[in-house]
């Protein structure tokens, strides 16, 4: 069992940065927009000002399961290859608001359960908000923002409940590519945590980008016509926590790096989708105990309904 501060250097932690940015990239590329519903002068009829809307469901229930296998589950210098699974239960609700800001609101909880490296447990209670809009000359930059707030029961922790508080801000430039074939969206975000446990209160910079490409036009077979996309990312991140463990390790903690990823994501319908996808990370930490590569390879499927 690993002690100290690189055992707890993957505290549970719910926010997803710019979540916002991934679902729209990955769903507008199969022209499924997630959180815009349709503009109103797309349903004009033509007979004078009589429009016919069509139903937008602002309430939805989401299950997500996903299981990952990873070469490093301490994400630390002593490598512990390890299986865990990931299992959320989200309620929440969202709508758009003068047909350009995206807002949502929703709670759940997370369990992540590891098969060898059981200290690392946890479950999360949560509540996430934000919201997001398009801006520029023609609507071609999206920023956005999200707060959420966690409370962590932590194995490592003696099954102590302790609150954490994520803050963030993002702008991504999506971009349109091979007559819609091709959705690449550049981003950066920013963030700051602080809670219960101070020793992880940290800000962190992230810049990197999605790429997205789907299989779309009559030629294509109906299987995976609009509905397979293949995905990549790429991000490089900074990360400087307050007082991480000084009084242990003499030195104030910055990490560095970098971690790219590539997978396939199947939309059966427009609520049921299943994922994979393959992940390098490299670290450098000035806590030299937290300088570490990971490999992680997942599956996942996540199912929702709307009303």
């Amino acid at each position: 069992m690993v002690t100290g501060p690189t055992a707890v250097a993957q505290l549970a932690s719910t926010p997803d940065q710019g979540r916002i940015i991934v679902e729209q990239t990955e769903r507008d590329a199969l022209d499924r927009p997630v959180l815009t519903p349709p503009r109103a002068e797309d349903f004009l009829t033509g007979d004078g000002d009589l429009l016919l809307l069509e139903k937008f469901d602002l309430f939805y229930l989401r299950t997500d399961s996903e299981l990952i296998a990873t070469s490093n589950a301490t994400l630390s210098d002593d490598a512990n290859a390890d299986l865990y699974l990931v299992q959320e239960f989200v309620g929440g609700w969202r709508t758009v608001l003068d047909e350009k800001v995206a807002v949502y609101a929703e709670t759940g909880f997370n369990v992540r359960l590891y098969v060898d490296n059981d200290e690392l447990n946890s479950t999360v209670a949560f509540f996430r908000t934000g919201a997001s809009t398009r801006v520029g000359p023609n609507d071609d930059f999206i920023i956005g923002g999200d707060v959420a707030i966690d409370l962590i029961r932590d194995d490592f922790f003696n099954d102590d409940i302790n609150d954490q508080v994520t803050l963030d801000a993002y702008v991504a430039k999506p971009i349109i590519l091979e007559g819609g074939a091709v959705t690449f969206t550049p981003r950066g975000t920013g963030l700051v945590v602080f809670g219960d446990v101070s020793d992880f209160n940290k800000i962190e910079g992230i810049v990197g980008s999605d790429f997205a490409y789907r299989f779309f036009g009559e030629d294509v077979p109906e299987a995976i016509r609009d509905r397979l996309l293949i995905v990549a990312s790429v991000d490089g991140f900074g990360r400087y926590y307050f007082d991480f463990f000084e009084e242990f390790t003499g030195e104030t903690r910055f990490d560095f790096g970098v971690r790219g990823g590539t997978g396939l994501r199947y939309f059966f319908n427009d609520r049921i989708a299943a994922r994979t996808e393959v992940s390098l990370t490299y670290q450098t930490s000035t806590v030299d105990a937290l300088d570490y590569f990971e490999a992680a390879a997942s599956a996942g499927v996540w199912l929702e309904y709307r009303f």
